[in-house]
Protein backbone atom coordinates (compact mmCIF):
# COMPACT_ATOMS: atom_id res chain seq x y z
CA UNK A 1 0.00 0.00 0.00
CA UNK A 2 1.28 3.45 -0.93
CA UNK A 3 0.27 6.59 0.95
CA UNK A 4 0.75 9.96 -0.76
CA UNK A 5 0.95 12.99 1.47
CA UNK A 6 0.63 16.29 -0.42
CA UNK A 7 2.93 19.10 0.69
CA UNK A 8 3.16 22.66 -0.60
CA UNK A 9 6.92 22.93 -0.50
CA UNK A 10 10.01 21.14 0.67
CA UNK A 11 10.53 23.79 3.34
CA UNK A 12 7.07 23.02 4.75
CA UNK A 13 8.16 19.43 5.20
CA UNK A 14 11.47 20.31 6.84
CA UNK A 15 10.32 23.20 9.03
CA UNK A 16 6.67 22.34 9.56
CA UNK A 17 5.98 25.84 8.30
CA UNK A 18 2.65 27.47 8.99
CA UNK A 19 3.07 30.07 6.25
CA UNK A 20 3.56 30.12 2.51
CA UNK A 21 4.90 32.45 -0.15
CA UNK A 22 2.11 34.93 -0.84
CA UNK A 23 3.87 36.81 -3.62
CA UNK A 24 7.20 37.63 -5.17
CA UNK A 25 8.12 41.06 -6.47
CA UNK A 26 10.63 41.47 -9.28
CA UNK A 27 12.27 44.68 -10.47
CA UNK A 28 15.72 46.15 -10.92
CA UNK A 29 17.90 46.37 -7.83
CA UNK A 30 17.24 50.07 -7.10
CA UNK A 31 13.47 49.67 -7.40
CA UNK A 32 13.52 46.55 -5.21
CA UNK A 33 15.40 48.43 -2.51
CA UNK A 34 12.83 51.25 -2.65
CA UNK A 35 9.98 48.73 -2.45
CA UNK A 36 11.65 46.95 0.46
CA UNK A 37 12.03 50.22 2.36
CA UNK A 38 8.40 51.17 1.73
CA UNK A 39 6.81 47.81 2.50
CA UNK A 40 9.01 47.12 5.53
CA UNK A 41 7.12 49.95 7.19
CA UNK A 42 3.88 47.97 7.04
CA UNK A 43 5.00 44.33 6.78
CA UNK A 44 7.35 42.72 9.29
CA UNK A 45 10.88 42.42 7.89
CA UNK A 46 11.65 38.86 8.90
CA UNK A 47 12.03 35.50 7.24
CA UNK A 48 9.34 33.75 9.27
CA UNK A 49 6.38 34.52 11.51
CA UNK A 50 3.41 32.25 11.94
CA UNK A 51 1.05 35.04 13.00
CA UNK A 52 1.58 37.89 10.55
CA UNK A 53 2.91 38.48 7.03
CA UNK A 54 6.65 38.90 6.56
CA UNK A 55 8.77 40.47 3.84
CA UNK A 56 12.27 39.45 2.82
CA UNK A 57 14.80 40.66 0.24
CA UNK A 58 16.44 37.61 -1.38
CA UNK A 59 19.27 37.07 -3.83
CA UNK A 60 20.24 34.25 -6.12
CA UNK A 61 23.62 34.04 -4.35
CA UNK A 62 21.89 33.38 -1.00
CA UNK A 63 19.82 30.60 -2.55
CA UNK A 64 22.91 29.01 -4.09
CA UNK A 65 24.64 29.06 -0.68
CA UNK A 66 21.63 27.37 0.97
CA UNK A 67 22.15 24.35 -1.24
CA UNK A 68 18.47 23.37 -1.39
CA UNK A 69 17.92 24.06 -5.09
CA UNK A 70 18.84 22.16 -8.24
CA UNK A 71 20.90 23.81 -10.96
CA UNK A 72 17.74 24.10 -13.09
CA UNK A 73 15.88 25.89 -10.29
CA UNK A 74 18.82 28.22 -9.70
CA UNK A 75 19.00 29.06 -13.41
CA UNK A 76 15.34 30.21 -13.32
CA UNK A 77 15.81 32.57 -10.37
CA UNK A 78 16.23 36.32 -10.89
CA UNK A 79 19.35 37.95 -9.40
CA UNK A 80 17.27 39.45 -6.58
CA UNK A 81 13.61 39.64 -5.57
CA UNK A 82 11.30 40.34 -2.67
CA UNK A 83 9.23 37.59 -1.13
CA UNK A 84 6.18 38.17 1.06
CA UNK A 85 5.04 35.23 3.17
CA UNK A 86 1.56 34.92 4.57
CA UNK A 87 0.52 32.64 7.45
CA UNK A 88 -2.08 30.06 6.45
CA UNK A 89 -4.34 31.52 9.14
CA UNK A 90 -4.55 34.76 7.11
CA UNK A 91 -5.80 33.25 3.84
CA UNK A 92 -9.02 35.27 4.18
CA UNK A 93 -7.00 38.51 4.04
CA UNK A 94 -5.27 37.72 0.72
CA UNK A 95 -7.40 40.08 -1.39
CA UNK A 96 -6.88 42.87 1.13
CA UNK A 97 -3.10 42.46 0.93
CA UNK A 98 -3.13 42.25 -2.88
CA UNK A 99 -4.97 45.56 -3.10
CA UNK A 100 -2.99 47.10 -0.27
CA UNK A 101 0.46 46.30 -1.65
CA UNK A 102 -0.46 47.76 -5.03
CA UNK A 103 -2.04 50.85 -3.46
CA UNK A 104 1.00 51.49 -1.28
CA UNK A 105 3.42 51.18 -4.19
CA UNK A 106 1.19 53.33 -6.42
CA UNK A 107 1.02 56.02 -3.73
CA UNK A 108 4.84 56.17 -3.76
CA UNK A 109 4.87 56.34 -7.57
CA UNK A 110 6.78 53.06 -7.86
CA UNK A 111 6.82 51.78 -11.46
CA UNK A 112 8.45 48.98 -13.43
CA UNK A 113 7.90 46.08 -11.08
CA UNK A 114 5.96 42.85 -11.35
CA UNK A 115 4.15 40.96 -8.63
CA UNK A 116 3.53 37.25 -8.97
CA UNK A 117 0.95 35.89 -6.55
CA UNK A 118 1.58 32.25 -5.67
Amino acid sequence: MQVIIPIQSFSDLVTNSSSEVFCTINANENTLKQIMTILSGVIKNDSYDEYEPTIEYLTKEEKIEEGWYTEEEIAELPDQWIEINMPYSMDDAAEFYKAGIKAILDSHNIKDYTIKYE
